[in-house]
């Protein structure tokens, strides 16, 4: 069985990737690693490459954004390709089947009205400018 399960938060910029057959979108998130040991207890953190397709994706995007807390579930994803230089290369990635809000009301609130605002200032600019 392949099931994943983190909690943590957005570390990168949400980005759409487009290919022939449509786009994906693909983030980072950090998820604190529970780590203590008999000398010490240290603060580490795994960063997690994740991608979404399809409505799950639009809905990340609408609803998400670097620094907000997520929760998701998927599955673990490894793909070999070859580069533009033609060397093999390993993607490792968690394939994204369930997203669930993972902060507070009062900060997923506050994270959706600057998103707001700062999608209210881009759309003001483009219009003075014409675009």
């Amino acid at each position: 069985m392949n099931t994943v399960a983190i909690t943590g938060r957005i570390t990168s910029d949400l980005r759409t990737v487009y290919m022939k057959r449509g786009s994906y979108l693909q983030f980072d998130v950090g998820v604190p690693r529970d780590y203590t040991s008999s000398e010490k207890a240290r603060d580490e953190t795994d960063f997690i490459h994740c991608r979404a397709f399809y409505h799950t994706a639009d809905f990340i995007a609408s609803h998400f954004g670097k620094g907000q807390p997520i929760g998701l579930t998927g599955h673990w994803q490894t793909k070999t390709r070859l580069d533009e230089n033609g060397n093999y290369v390993t993607d490792n990635y968690l394939l994204i089947s369930n997203v669930s809000f993972f902060g507070t009301k009062a900060e997923n609130e506050r994270y959706m009205a600057a998103m707001s605002a700062e999608e209210k200032a881009i759309e003001e600019y483009n219009e003075s400018a014409n675009y």
